[in-house]
């Protein structure tokens, strides 16, 4: 009786499998890494004013980082942005909303920086 499957038979049905396996496994990588915590960091004169875990807000919220209430900042869930600004040009009102990592808002009058930090930033193929 002869053989049905020869030795190159079975090197192709193995690189065939590993390849398979090599993307299903980047495919769950890049799912868990999107469940990843995001928190919002609000500067004022360069100092950490507040820091926010985006994930974990259930009601919306408006609140002021600095003692002049010269900056108004909404916070929403997965979100926040600048809402008010005593500002001339309103480019830090312009930005809108922030919503991943990497986002950030600047009002320079009021020296407020608002941005996001998490592990949903620059990746390898981005790099």
């Amino acid at each position: 009786m002869a053989k049905l499957l020869k030795i190159g038979d079975y090197i192709i049905i193995f690189l065939i499998i590993t390849v398979i396996i090599v993307i299903f496994r980047n495919e769950i990588n890049k799912t868990i890494s999107n469940v990843e915590v995001i928190k919002a960091e609000v500067l004022v004169d360069g100092n950490l004013t507040h820091e926010i875990y985006l994930q974990d807000i259930k009601d919306g919220y408006v609140f002021s980082p600095t003692e002049d209430k010269a900056v108004v900042v909404e916070v929403e869930t997965n979100r926040i942005r600048i809402q008010e600004a005593i500002c001339r040009d309103k480019i830090c009102i312009a930005n809108g909303w922030l919503e991943k990592p990497g986002d950030t808002a600047v009002c320079l009058p009021t020296r407020t920086m608002v941005k996001i930090v998490g592990a949903l930033g620059v990746d390898s193929i981005a790099y």
